[in-house]
């Protein structure tokens, strides 16, 4: 427990007066005019607000007061940042002074708060919500996919507009904000694979109804009607409703992102007819503050990020979609603005004679059956890539020894590296009938019709370690693993921070790059997220890319191939995982070089192995990949099978361990 200025009520009068934003602090602390003992609150939580004027973040301050006051233990102070990043970062400061236990905070702008909150996490925990700060210094982040959700928009328009086509104009929030970025580029991603639909324009109207009324009545007196408009949240798209009426256009296809509820939200709008849908995009207050007494309680398995799912409502699902309690009048517009009307395991599994499928009505919207007894253990089906590295021979062991604690009865098939393998085990699941079934993809592609034949059978499909890359995301529940592109991202930041006093006299930074099996997610990722951050960086560049399939003995082979045919200098080897390095480090002796030193060696998975050539000074970094991720898919089937909401995806926690903290860091590892 952090020591803090006081909890009475007047002491707490006395920090409200250091920023004019706390003065909306207190109505969030408890009753009015009550004193807090301080031995009664334990967990004191700051909560750092960009705005307390926009519906979502107004319904994201609500949920998160709402369930910080079922546990009495348990106070908030909310500040208002008014969307002015200093003000934050003021409010930041006053909130670390005050002595809170773990800070909340919605940024008003990801780059510039990232020194703050980079700041705040040294000393204590943070969770971010809704905008992602830059790098990994933080506890936990909770907020939606904005990607999928543009490309969930994007589907839905080519659901309306059909084979005829049409045209479409999108309707952005803030100019350079992550979610607008994505939202925009999931968007597109998905129109540009209908040749009839295109996106004719996009106006910016900062998230406010008003603005894009306004922007939209100049646009249609001098252009064309959009046969559809998509806009990124609820309140523009009800401007750009508005804005059609006062310009006297007929029926245009409307989208909106939020799913409010109250008069005027996103639901109240789809129940009106005035939306063609709205997607409902979950705050995480609740999640927010589930985690946050978790982390203060210091569980174990806490992930790095969760991804929100978000859902379609249309006139059809509407009566299906219940807004939160409390949340009637948080969207209600001003007065004015009126609106009508182990692999040997498979054997000794084989499910009972009585084994029978379960109903899951709702797994494409990641919500379980109704939760019921079960009077037999749950099934699940796991198919693995292989055992191609040691790498995955921990997640194979993690797997089965946490579905045995768990006491979930486990089919599980090992593919052999092998893609027909999979889709052949996944094939005998469905026939076993299990509960459930979760499989690491060896490639991302190729995976429609079996998992659309779980679809039909009514079992949900989780993905483990790998994701899939399909035009129907409804094939998939949640991916449970790392983020493989910020894998390469921080390969390649620790690369630049290193080689910035040891580049060569021409100021150019040759690196030779081991890639993972063609085709897979984080052979791709590790790759994007690596070459993305280089570039930005003159005089590093990759001259030579060759796949080893995350083989030791191929990463050994390649590398003995590139240092006798390439005939410049090799200053840089980035491999996709240890295995691959600790090859080419043979490779590197072999060839009358030292790894290390002659050859700086980055690498990716935080093997144990890894850590010996480290201390060895044999390899100078490697960023983590954790393979035990059977203890968090257990817990997302158990959740689904007891009928909780699920996230989309859940990104483990993960370090970067260079080689001078590897003598420390090796007793800690775990595999």
């Amino acid at each position: 427990m952090r020591k803090r200025l006081g909890i009475a009520l007047p002491a707490i009068i006395a920090v409200v007066v250091l920023g004019a934003s706390f003065l909306a602090a207190w109505a969030f602390l408890g009753e009015a005019g009550r004193s807090v003992e301080p031995s009664s609150v334990r967990r004191l939580i700051g909560l750092s607000q960009a705005n307390l004027s926009e519906p979502w973040r107004i319904a994201m301050t609500e949920e998160i007061r709402r369930e910080a006051a079922a546990h009495s233990d348990m106070r908030v102070i909310v500040t208002d940042a008014v969307d002015s990043y200093g003000r934050q970062v003021a409010d930041v400061e006053h909130l670390l002074a005050y002595g809170i236990d773990l800070l909340i905070i919605s940024p008003t702008d990801s780059a510039a708060l990232t020194p703050i909150v980079a700041q705040a996490y040294r000393s204590l925990p943070v969770i971010v919500l809704d905008r992602a700060v830059e790098g990994y210094a933080y506890t936990l982040y909770i907020g939606p996919d904005n990607r999928l959700i543009g490309r969930e928009t994007g589907r839905y328009v080519s659901e309306l507009l059909g084979a005829r086509g049409g045209t479409v104009l999108e309707v952005a929030g803030r100019e350079g904000s992550p979610p607008t970025i994505d939202r925009s580029a999931g968007l597109r991603e998905e129109i540009s694979k209908y040749p009839g639909i295109r996106i004719v324009d996009a106006v910016t109207a900062d998230w406010l109804r008003d603005r894009a009324e306004d922007i939209l009545v100049d646009k249609f007196a001098v252009s064309r009607a959009p046969d559809a408009i998509v806009a990124q949240n609820d309140a523009m798209a009800f401007g750009a409703w508005l804005a059609a009426r006062r310009s006297g256009l007929g029926p245009i296809d409307i989208i909106g992102v939020d799913g409010l509820g109250g008069t005027n939200g996103g639901l109240d709008l789809v129940d009106k007819g005035i939306l063609s849908a709205t997607f409902i995009c979950p705050t995480g207050g609740k999640e927010a503050v589930d985690y946050a007494i978790d982390i203060l309680d210091k569980k174990d398995g806490i992930p790095k990020k969760i991804y929100l799912r978000t859902r379609k409502v249309t006139a059809g699902t509407i009566a299906s979609a219940t807004p939160p309690p409390d949340a009637a009048d948080v969207t209600a517009p001003p007065d004015d603005a009126d609106a009508p009307a182990p692999p040997d395991a498979a054997d000794a599994t084989a499910p009972p004679d009585d084994a029978d499928a379960p109903a899951a009505p709702d797994a494409a919207e990641g919500r379980g059956a109704p939760a019921r007894a079960v009077t037999r253990p749950i099934r699940l089906g796991f198919a693995q890539v292989g055992s191609e590295s040691r790498w995955r021979i921990a997640n194979t062991r993690s797997v089965v020894e946490a579905a045995r604690k768990a006491g979930i009865e486990l089919h599980f098939v090992d593919g052999k590296q092998k893609q027909e393998n999979q889709i052949e085990a996944i094939r005998s699941f469905i026939g076993m009938g299990v509960d459930v079934i979760a499989f690491s993809p060896i490639v991302e592609k190729g995976w429609e019709g079996v998992l659309a034949e779980a679809k039909a059978a009514g079992i949900p499909v989780f993905l483990s370690d790998r994701e899939v890359d399909l035009q129907d995301d409804s094939l998939w529940l949640t991916f449970v693993g790392s983020d493989f592109m910020e894998e390469g991202r921080r390969a390649a930041r620790w690369l630049i921070g290193y080689m910035k006093d040891r580049k060569n006299a021409d100021g150019q930074v040759r690196i030779v790059e081991l890639r993972g099996t063609e085709g897979s997610a984080p052979a791709l990722d590790r790759n994007r997220g690596f070459e993305a951050t280089i570039a930005g960086h003159d005089g590093f560049s990759i001259v030579r890319s060759e796949t080893a399939n995350f083989y030791l003995d191929q990463g050994r082979d390649r590398m003995r191939e590139i240092l006798a045919s390439e005939t410049g200098r090799i200053d840089v080897l980035f491999a996709h995982n240890d295995d691959m390095a600790l090859g080419a480090i043979e490779a590197i002796e072999d060839a009358g070089l030292v790894p290390g030193k002659d050859i700086v060696i980055v690498s990716v998975d935080a093997i144990r192995e890894a850590f010996v050539a480290m201390i060895a000074g044999k390899l100078n970094c490697t960023v983590e990949c954790t393979p035990l991720l059977g203890p968090q898919l257990m817990k997302v089937v158990q959740d689904y099978m007891a009928g909780k909401d699920l996230p989309t995806r859940i990104v483990t926690s993960e370090e970067v361990f260079p080689a001078e903290i590897a003598k420390k860091a090796i007793s800690e590892r775990k595999y």
